[in-house]
């Protein structure tokens, strides 16, 4: 006799949790035989949001040290999570999917093997670009979390409870974030202008800024605008997610609207909770993250209307790809049509069509690796179009920047998120039929058993967890700003609403968040057309979890049967095959070989550049120089170390100038610190800059011509590299 292939539905806590008995089959869980069964699936879920949701309440900053000269500041605790810490944040992403992709399993569930292998192949992209240079190193490292991360929102999200909590919590992220953007434009900003006014010489000396320069006015306009830019530094990328989360809050209000018998008070909160995130919205005063908004909520309208009608399922694909297509075209358009009349007309949008051409010029150089997010901006700074006066790390477009930035393995993360965004419409029509079906869309009976063991989610206990280790983590690392009176009335604030968020998981329905979830995610994606939400190691995260999540609707109903059938002890199930077993071990391997080659020589790096900027703030430039000695044993792929060794090099020469033999020495050493970098890899413009600032330099004070030759071939060399602008590597 065959068996019959194995169904799968949404389950609950204890079932997620339950032991496999003999010939592969789930045993019977019940609380009085194992009590603790369902909370390592709870454990494992609020692990998983909370790397989810930690980059996105906390800064995350390339540079912790020497970003300026260290004699112009203070070197000590910072407010932002480093390189390290999100390196760190990677290696608990991928051993924490590991961990979840092994409870999906212990459910019955089994291993989406197209999304796995595409996630892999991305990786492997990924990885090999992480050993080239520290830039793509901090990048990839947070793309890498972030499919990891996506990859368990996947898998998990075909669960009943744990799709709930999942739920609950982005609903419930939306009120730190919104608080935050009321805390910048209330407080904050007003604060910096006051303090930049009172420390304006000191910071421009810093930064290396010439009063009245350029630059200096820029920086000064763009100060004075108080766009929130949340944790994430960008106006629009902080408005996208707001943006995400706006919509999936709005899903929820609907489902609670229609839900019988009807809760006002859950009503009430999640309507002021929409209403309160879009003041925030507009706070940012992102017109794309406006527009994505409103796209979305159209398409949120749509899938309600044809949910119940599954022969208009291509309706809602056609429309989520038409979408997407139009704001490709409105780019390309805009391109075509040239730059404005007036210094008023429109350029937002011109730009990026500058950023898209001479992102395919780039991708006609690398087609199989790609560049990498490190040596992008080198190589962008050479192809760009002359008439784009910026000089960007980025196209601003999610699909562009994975192709040029990694090759062929960037395409397969490309067709994977295409992927991922057509199940995500089809899942709308799947759990539709659950809700017509009854089963799984109604809130669990309170009657004993093993709905008592979910209940955790029916109080603060699941919240809190989350909000101690998300918002608590913010919360220490921003102490000083905190003891405000009131930026702390409002971060108390955002934390009493997410918790009273997320304490509403249990009462969530199927259909209208899955609905939320896909307008959710066509609108980061809609978005990422113009922006570097996707490329941002603080927001990526959560926009890939998104976009997985709700993919997860379709995946989760795929040959499904009612719920009760799970409890018939003759249910044949399929035994999991070896690779399927094996796939949380290889997630663990991967965390160890990050944890071994990337993340702790990158804590080591950290620390030295750390002691190396003290050394320099107490003026003992030789102890520097040791300690960035030591920053680049340990990651040699960084610039940093080698640009500020040579520089101090050479302050000693000219402070040395009437010492010949000492100046000769200062200047071999610092061409022997470029010829070391050279030896490591790297290529990088901002290098060749500084050797030639140095034979110019040597030449004119020892009047030696081959210094002066050399130099001149230098610049050239510059020129040749970076025909439209050298201001973007100059230190």
């Amino acid at each position: 006799m065959t068996m019959p292939k194995r169904r799968k539905s949404m389950t609950d806590w204890a079932a997620i949790g339950g032991k496999r008995g003999i010939q592969g089959r789930p045993e019977q869980v019940s609380p009085e035989r194992d009590p603790a069964a369902s909370w390592v699936a709870k454990a494992v879920t609020t692990s998983i949001l909370a790397l989810v949701i930690v980059p996105c309440v906390i800064m995350i900053r390339p540079e912790l040290y020497w970003d300026s000269d260290p004699q112009q500041g203070l070197v000590g605790s910072t407010t932002a999570l480093g390189p390290s810490g999100l390196m760190w944040l990677a290696v608990m992403s991928i051993a924490a999917t590991g961990a979840a992709l092994w409870v999906h399993l212990r459910a019955g569930g089994r291993i989406c093997r197209i999304s796995m292998l595409l996630a892999g192949l991305g990786a492997v992209g990924c990885i090999y670009h992480m050993t080239q240079h520290a830039t793509s190193l901090y990048i990839c490292s947070g793309w890498v979390s972030a499919v990891a991360l996506a990859m368990a929102g996947l898998h998990l999200g075909q669960h009943r409870q744990p799709r709930r909590w999942m739920l609950a919590a982005l609903a419930a992220l939306l009120m730190p974030l919104t608080f935050d953007a009321f805390s910048y434009v209330l407080v904050e900003h007003p604060m910096m202008l006051d303090s930049f006014a009172r420390q304006e010489t000191q910071f421009l000396a810093g930064r290396g800024l010439a009063a009245g320069s350029t630059q200096h006015q820029e920086y000064v306009r763009r100060l004075s605008v108080a766009d929130a830019t949340g944790p994430f530094g960008l106006s629009n990328v902080f408005g996208a997610v707001l943006a995400a989360l706006v919509l999936i809050t709005t899903s929820i209000t609907a489902d609670q609207l229609v839900r019988r018998p009807r809760s006002l008070a859950r009503v009430a909160l999640f309507a002021v909770s929409t209403i309160l995130g879009f003041t925030a919205l507009y706070l940012t005063r992102s017109r794309g993250a406006l527009l994505a908004c409103v796209a979305g909520a159209g398409l949120l309208a749509l899938a309600g209307l044809v949910s119940d009608r599954p022969r208009l399922r291509r309706w809602l694909g056609s429309s989520v790809w038409l979408l997407i297509v139009l704001a490709i075209a409105a780019v390309v358009v805009r391109g075509l049509a040239g730059p404005p009349d007036s210094p008023q007309g429109e350029r937002s949008l011109l730009f990026r069509s500058y950023y898209w051409q001479g992102a395919s010029r780039i991708f006609s150089e690398h087609p199989w690796m790609g560049v990498g997010p490190g040596s992008f901006k080198d190589a962008y700074t050479r192809l760009k179009n002359p008439m784009s006066p910026e000089e960007v790390v980025s196209s601003h477009n999610v699909f562009v920047d994975l192709a040029v930035m990694l090759g062929l393995p960037g395409l397969v993360w490309c067709g994977m998120l295409a992927i991922w965004l057509a199940w995500a419409s089809r899942g709308v029509f799947a759990c539709a039929a659950v809700d017509r079906g009854g089963g799984t869309s109604g809130p669990p009976q309170s009657k004993g058993g093993l709905q008592s063991v979910a209940a955790c989610n029916r109080d603060v206990a699941g919240p809190a967890v989350l909000a101690m280790l998300a918002l608590g983590t913010q919360f220490v690392l921003e102490w000083p700003s905190n003891l405000l009176i009131e930026l702390l009335g409002l971060w108390v604030t955002g934390l009493v609403l997410f918790v009273c968020c997320g304490a509403s998981s249990e009462n969530l329905g199927t259909r209208w968040p899955q609905a939320g979830l896909l307008a959710a995610a066509v609108a980061l994606v809609l978005q990422g057309q113009i922006e570097m939400t996707f490329y941002h190691p603080g927001a990526t995260q959560l926009a890939w979890f998104i976009v997985a999540l709700a993919a997860a609707g379709a995946l989760a109903d795929r040959d499904r049967v009612p719920e009760r059938d799970l409890d018939k002890p003759d249910l044949p199930f399929r035994r999991d095959t070896t690779v399927q077993q094996l796939t949380p071990m290889l997630f663990a391997a991967v965390a160890i070989m990050m944890a071994l080659v990337f993340a702790i020589p990158l804590l080591r790096q950290q620390s030295a550049l750390k002691h190396a900027a003290l050394r320099r703030q107490q003026f003992d430039d030789d102890g520097a120089i040791r300690h960035l000695d030591d920053a680049i044993d340990a990651v040699p792929g960084d610039p940093r170390p080698y640009i500020w060794q040579t520089r101090m090099y050479l302050e000693k020469a000219v402070a040395g100038a009437a010492d010949t033999p000492r100046l000769r020495h200062n200047v071999r050493s610092s061409l022997a610190v470029l010829d070391r970098a050279e030896a490591a890899g790297l290529d990088d413009l901002r290098l060749l800059y500084r050797r030639a600032v140095i034979h110019r330099w040597a030449g004119q004070t020892l009047g030696d011509r081959a210094h002066r030759l050399a130099a001149v071939g230098m610049f050239r060399r510059i020129c040749d590299r970076s025909p439209n602008s050298q201001s973007n590597f100059i230190a």
